[in-house]
């Protein structure tokens, strides 16, 4: 009982605000608690859209990276055949002029 008569006669405790005191300052805190909800809202709706555009982020990535995997043995398989074959069809007359205007 000694242990909480010290606490309950501290003169610094507050307990002089008066009653309209202690509900502005309820109501103040109550505007602070709501705008720190919405802040927190918008954050946490910001934090789930960049989570779903990491996410497709990555599976572009990824797609992309089989894409050039695929392109690097095609091109190590042109390398290994006869290249005049390969370009032959595009030195008649017709096809160089056409693709020489590109």
């Amino acid at each position: 009982m000694l242990k909480y008569m010290d606490e309950l006669t501290l003169p610094d405790l507050g307990l002089g605000d008066s009653p309209q005191e202690l509900r502005e300052q309820c109501s103040e805190l109550k505007g602070v608690l709501a705008s720190t909800e919405q802040e927190s809202s918008r954050v946490s709706d910001l934090a789930a859209w960049l989570f779903l555009h990491n996410q497709v982020l990555q599976e572009q990535l990824k797609q992309e990276r089989n894409r050039r995997r695929q392109l690097e043995r095609d091109f190590e398989k042109m390398g290994g055949e006869d290249f005049g074959r390969l370009v032959e069809p595009f030195l008649t007359k017709g096809m160089f002029a056409k693709h020489a205007k590109r």
